[in-house]
């Protein structure tokens, strides 16, 4: 890679991580389509070995505004999510389940702008946890389930919440990926060119945290959330 990719690289991670950084979540989405145009062997290990520090640091920064119990009910519904996720990988088609799932989230941000804001109730993060273990095992965009139904919440419970749930789930999917044979030293050492930009990104977030804070977290919610639905129709029908 050259030092004009290496710099671009940089400030494309350095974006995207003040993004989630500020917001909650995002990253990934923002990332990994630009990245693959560079090199398609930037997803999805080194993408994710990126995301991982992101999301400890946001925990660590927020920590005290942690939701546990919804944390723990969103992580059992997503543990049979990712397991029905990986059988329907393999018996259906990939291009139907896209096009269904970003129709799915679609709906979802269309009724949130019309109905009352979901509470994180037990039987919505639960549900949210499942819906997002089986989209983030079938399409890799897991965020928008657990970020609708947070969606009403103060910022940093918001990011704090999410970014512990985020972290869980990408040490699993690494896990998956070191046992599928994808997790190597190519990917571990693409991964490490991105944590700069992560470290970049990460300090310069928390400014821009105060400013959402004040009233935007809901709609930087649903607008991520239908631009991810967005371009997942998209990739699957260009």
């Amino acid at each position: 890679m050259s030092a004009s990719d290496l710099l671009l690289v940089t400030a494309l991670v350095a974006a995207a991580s003040c993004i989630q950084g500020a917001a909650g979540f995002g990253m990934g989405l923002v990332v990994a389509p630009i990245l693959t145009l560079i090199d398609r062997s930037f997803a999805p290990a080194p993408v994710i070995l990126a995301v991982l520090p992101l999301t400890l640091l946001v925990a660590f920064r927020d920590g005290a505004h942690l939701d546990r119990r919804g944390l723990a009910w969103a992580i059992a519904g997503r543990l049979p999510g990712a397991v029905l996720g990986a059988a329907a990988v393999a018996a259906l088609s990939q291009h139907a389940l896209a096009l269904f799932l970003g129709l799915a989230v679609l709906a979802a941000v269309a009724v949130s702008l019309v109905t009352p804001r979901v509470r994180p109730t037990r039987g919505a993060l639960v549900g949210a946890g499942f819906a997002s273990g089986f989209m983030g095992t079938t399409t890799s965009i897991g965020g928008p389930p657990i970020a609708l139904v947070y969606q009403g919440s103060e910022g940093p419970t918001f990011r704090s919440t999410l970014a512990t749930y985020f972290a869980f789930g990408a040490a699993i999917s690494l896990a998956m990926l070191a046992l599928a044979g994808q997790l190597g030293a190519h990917e571990l050492r693409l991964g490490a060119l991105l944590w700069p930009g992560v470290a970049i990104g990460f300090l310069l977030s928390r400014p821009l945290t105060r400013v959402l804070d004040d009233g935007w977290t809901r709609p930087i919610v649903l607008s991520i959330s239908a631009l991810s639905a967005l371009m997942l129709i998209g990739q699957e029908l260009l």
